[in-house]
């Protein structure tokens, strides 16, 4: 029987060992920053989609309130404005509006035929009713008319005209006809979110704060063609 030739045990130098550890915490401390960013990164989009869906279900809540009203009154709309006050006042737990940059759209449309011809109405018009031209205390016009819903959080114009338009919903209501004779609220909401985290390397990219739009518009039964000629109450001009 041959004898089995003996293999030298593989010569492990200490110092070979050193140097691939230190290479490993190289390659650590490079990834890590990189990992944590993502991760940070994820728990503020993770708080971002939070917020709006809070937005959403304010919007929701105000829409629904908005639609079971079976008349106009002087308060109608301070009542709606409540849903957004916080839970002393209204339903809104987790979103703290800021008079100064954020805002409330509510607008009611109503469709009908008119021989051949189909009306749109939309009421208030041409921009429905905003709540940061009517939650100042004081009635100086200066102060009350702000119209923060045309601009962005970094206060840039942006738009003229809410998202819901008589020709936005024109364009719906064309592809179904059923929706003839029938009207509408819509309730949208501007707001500015302040990210949570606060990374400079992200604001770099997305600006801070970033302004979350969020609407429902809900079917209006109790509202007829008459109540357009019988202006709304609008809780001030």
């Amino acid at each position: 029987m041959s004898r089995l030739s003996e293999q030298p045990a593989p010569n492990f130098h200490p110092r070979h060992f050193r140097t691939a550890r230190a290479q490993s915490f190289i390659e650590l401390a490079l990834v890590l920053p990189v990992l944590f960013i993502i991760l940070l990164g994820v728990v503020e989009v993770a708080i971002f989609i939070g917020r709006y869906l809070d937005a959403l279900e304010l919007t929701r809540i105000a829409a629904r309130f908005a639609s079971k009203e079976e008349r106009f009154t002087n308060s109608y709309y301070s009542e709606i404005k409540k849903i957004f006050e916080p839970p002393d006042v209204g339903l809104n737990e987790f979103l703290s509006l800021n008079p100064a940059t954020d805002d409330v759209i509510i607008s009611y449309f109503m469709i009908y035929k008119e021989g051949s011809n189909t009306r749109y109405l939309m009421y208030p018009n041409p921009s429905g009713w905003a709540l940061s031209n009517h939650d100042h205390p004081d009635h100086d016009r200066d102060n009350i008319y702000h119209d923060n819903w045309k601009r962005n959080c970094q206060g840039e114009e942006v738009r003229t005209e809410p998202y819901f338009t008589i020709d936005r919903v024109r364009q719906t209501v064309e592809t179904d006809s059923s929706q003839y004779n029938r009207g509408f609220v819509a309730v949208e909401i501007y707001y500015c979110h302040q990210q949570a985290l606060g990374i400079p390397i992200i604001s770099q990219f997305i600006p801070n704060p970033i302004q979350i739009h969020a609407y429902t518009i809900l079917s209006f039964p109790p509202l007829q063609e008459s109540e357009f000629r019988t202006p709304i109450p609008t809780d001030g001009p």
